[in-house]
C-alpha cells in the first residue's frame, strides 16, 4: 500500500506513481526512451558491465584503426562499420565475444531493440560488435550509456549538417536576389564570360 497506481476497468494494465511498473510493456508518462530501456535491460546491464572490460587496442589492427577514427569523429558513420567482426573488437580492447556467447547474445538484445537499431544504424554499424564499439568509444561497460551518448552525438551532427545547409541556401537565394535586382551586372558578367571564352578559343586556334 502507499503506491498511488491507475488501473484501467478491464484490468489489462497497472502503472505505479513510481514510474511504470505495469502488467503490459507500457512506456512511462514521463522520462526519456533510454531511461525506460534503463530500466527493462536492468539486468542485462549488470551482467554486461561485469563482463565488459575496456582494453588498450592491439596497434596495427583493423579494430584499433576503426576505434581510433570513431573516437575522434564522434556520430559520423564508421567506415566498413557493417562488415566488423569479433576479432575487430577484441583488436579494438573489447572482449572476446566468442568466448563470451552468453554477453554476445545480451548485447545483441539491446543492439535489435527500436532506438538501438536506429542508432546504431546513424553510425554505420549493426548488432552486438557494433555496440561494442560503441562502448569502447565512449569507454563504458554500460550499453545503454553507450547508446545514448551515440544518439546524443549522431542527432548533433544531423543538426549541425542542416543548418550548414540552410546558411548555403540562404546565401543561394541572396545572391539570386541580387540578380534579379541588378539584372543588367548579371547580363554584363555573363556577356564578359561569353566574351572572355570566344577570345580564348580564337587564340588557341590562332596558334
Amino acid at each position: 500500500m502507499g503506491i498511488r497506481g491507475d488501473v484501467d476497468i478491464s484490468g489489462k494494465s497497472f502503472t505505479n506513481a513510481a514510474g511504470g511498473v505495469s502488467g503490459k510493456s507500457v512506456a512511462p508518462r514521463s522520462g526519456s526512451v533510454f531511461g525506460w530501456l534503463r530500466t527493462k535491460f536492468a539486468d542485462t546491464i549488470n551482467f554486461v558491465k561485469t563482463r565488459f572490460p575496456i582494453g588498450s587496442p592491439k596497434q596495427g589492427t583493423k579494430g584499433a584503426s576503426v576505434r581510433a577514427k570513431a573516437e575522434a569523429n564522434k556520430g559520423k558513420p564508421v567506415e566498413g562499420g557493417e562488415d566488423l567482426t569479433e576479432t575487430d573488437l577484441k583488436d579494438a580492447g573489447g572482449p572476446d565475444l566468442d568466448a563470451n556467447p552468453e554477453v554476445k547474445q545480451k548485447l545483441d538484445e539491446v543492439a535489435k531493440t527500436p532506438e538501438g537499431k536506429s542508432t546504431l544504424k546513424k553510425w554505420g554499424l549493426r548488432g552486438a560488435v557494433g555496440l561494442g564499439f560503441l562502448m569502447l568509444i565512449y569507454k563504458t561497460p554500460n550499453p545503454l550509456e553507450a547508446l545514448e551518448n551515440a544518439a546524443d552525438d549522431a542527432k548533433e551532427g544531423v543538426e549541425g549538417l542542416s543548418e550548414l545547409l540552410s546558411q548555403m541556401f540562404e546565401a543561394f537565394k541572396s545572391v539570386l536576389q541580387f540578380m534579379v535586382d541588378n539584372w543588367m551586372v548579371g547580363a554584363g558578367s555573363c556577356l564578359c564570360c561569353i566574351l572572355l571564352i570566344i577570345f580564348l578559343t580564337v587564340m588557341s586556334a590562332a596558334k
